[in-house]
């Protein structure tokens, strides 16, 4: 039994275990086949976003402390805080290949993050109601959804940070209603 209102799940790329968030800031790992509580990864700050990698061996954590810890699935160890967010963590991106992370924080800063370094590449600032981010498979552009219902694209150049200083904002001319709100 879980602990607490269930605010996210997140599935593993091969299927194998789950990862859920509750209102109780709990973080437990299910693996699936059996539908067992294998493991629970140790948080202090509330925790608003979680995401797995690709291969499935590292967990981001995003928190309202503004941090995204990187923790190792396997032994559920923490492995680097990416840092640097002035706000909240609202939703976190892992690029397909797996090396980079794109972080949206509650001030409309969108960290990037190599992973293989942890270390920031580029800030990119987007509109602060912005509540969904989502890099294109070969990362030239970014797609965002605000709570207005806006969607824009940002055509990202390069990864360079002298690079995105320099966006090129093409604004969809369309509102879409919200059906399912994230709950803070």
């Amino acid at each position: 039994r879980l602990e607490g209102r269930v605010l996210d799940v997140v599935v593993s790329p091969d299927g194998e275990y789950l990862l859920t968030r509750s209102m109780s800031n709990s973080l437990v790992v299910i693996w699936t086949r059996e539908g067992k509580r294998v493991g629970q990864f140790e948080q202090t700050a509330f925790v608003t976003s979680i995401r797995i990698s690709p291969d499935g061996t590292k967990v981001l954590i995003g928190s309202a402390d503004g941090n995204v810890g990187v923790w190792n699935v396997s032994d559920r160890r923490q492995v680097s805080v990416l840092g640097g967010h002035r706000t909240k963590i609202e939703d976190i991106v892992v690029s397909k290949d797996g090396a980079l992370a794109y972080c949206l924080n509650t001030d409309g800063d969108v960290f990037v993050w190599d992973l293989s370094q942890y270390r920031n590449i580029s800030r990119v600032r987007v509109d602060k109601e912005t509540i969904w981010i989502l890099p294109d498979p070969l990362q030239q552009h970014l797609l965002t959804l605000s709570l207005s219902g806006n969607i824009d694209s940002r055509r990202m150049h390069s990864l360079a940070p002298t690079d995105m200083q320099d966006l090129h904002l093409a604004k969809f001319a369309c509102k879409i209603p919200l059906a399912i709100r994230r709950q803070t």
